[in-house]
């Protein structure tokens, strides 16, 4: 997924400090408890039970989107994973005053972020979790999608996204990037097309996702 030559690993190794060293990295998966149809899957020599997704192509197809009202692969609290438990203790407490009366405007206490865990400015490691999961095809053998589910399916593989926090570091040097992008197509990709009919759906009965 990120080997040594791609863009993110040439950037931690310009950094001057060693605020990138060492990484805590976790592989998600969902509870054995409340997925007891889900069969464990080999992960890497980890023995996990995959979340699954439905999913449509982007018009060119070089990217699948994660599709109707789940396109998160984790939860607000997979950014507190990795921690010892004396600094999981310290950042809930830390987030948790800082929220304290800041309401939304219904009234309602404000939930926390994952960014939030991480600006708390107590110590923790940069985070990477994994996530493997199984796509779930539409239900038409000669779509696409559902090629590519019958084509993982047979090699016994599994689709991987991967979520990274970085927690603030007053003392690391800022880093500012000029970039371009072709708005319509980030839209299409983010937003779907006229054409998908589901994508706009508010439910989504197949899919499921880790849990808390």
């Amino acid at each position: 997924m990120i080997d040594k030559s791609s863009p993110f690993v040439h950037e931690i190794r310009k950094r001057n400090n060693h605020v990138l060293d060492k990484w805590d990295v976790v592989i998600a998966s969902n509870d054995p408890k409340k997925n007891e149809e889900n069969h464990p899957v080999d992960f890497g020599g980890v023995s996990i039970l995959p979340i699954g997704r439905s999913f449509d192509f982007a018009s060119n197809r070089q990217f699948i989107r994660i599709s109707k009202s789940k396109k998160r692969l984790g939860n607000v609290s997979d950014a507190l994973s990795g921690m010892d438990k004396a600094t999981y203790d310290a950042v809930v407490d830390s987030v948790k005053k800082s929220l304290a009366g800041n309401l939304m405007k219904s009234g309602k206490q404000r939930g926390a972020t994952q960014s939030n865990y991480f600006n708390t400015d107590i110590p923790r490691n940069p985070l990477m979790v994994i996530y493997p999961f199984r796509l779930f095809g539409n239900s038409d053998p000669n779509s696409n999608e559902d090629k590519l589910v019958e084509k993982l399916k047979s090699a016994h593989q599994l689709v991987c996204g991967i979520s990274i926090g970085i927690p603030d570091n007053r003392s690391e040097e800022r880093m500012d990037y000029d970039y371009v992008i072709n708005r319509v197509a980030q839209m299409e990709l983010i937003e779907g097309t006229s054409d998908q009919s589901n994508w706009h759906e508010s439910f989504d009965e197949d899919d499921d996702e880790t849990d808390e």
